[in-house]
């Protein structure tokens, strides 16, 4: 786990030392008991990992306290693609762990 100190100035800057830390970890082995954190945000990355129907329930929303909340920040897709079939114009960049999907099927899954 990586507590990501070269993110904290900005945070101090605003006066937020030591309400927000920043962490940079495997979502599977976080050391933190459930109801720990008032929040989690997750700035592009939730796609990486999140795209199983269970993943949410039984890795994230357990750490998140009664009351609090999860915010996800992603690219996404405006519709899917049919089978498996990238678009011309986003083979230069795709890799195929990106999961990238439309936003009917993250709220689906």
């Amino acid at each position: 786990m990586d507590l990501c100190d070269g993110k904290l100035q900005p945070l101090r800057e605003r006066g937020l030392d030591g309400r927000v830390v920043p962490i940079h970890a495997d979502v599977h082995e976080l050391p933190y008991a459930d109801g720990f954190f008032d929040a989690i945000i997750c700035i592009d990355s939730y796609s990486y990992y999140g795209a199983k129907p269970d993943f949410m329930d039984r890795y994230m929303a357990p750490l998140v306290k009664k009351g609090g909340f999860v915010a996800v920040a992603m690219p996404e897709l405006q519709k899917d693609f049919p089978g498996v079939v990238v678009p011309e114009e986003m083979v230069p960049c795709w890799q195929e762990d990106m999961n990238f999907y439309s936003a009917d099927w993250w709220k689906e899954l």
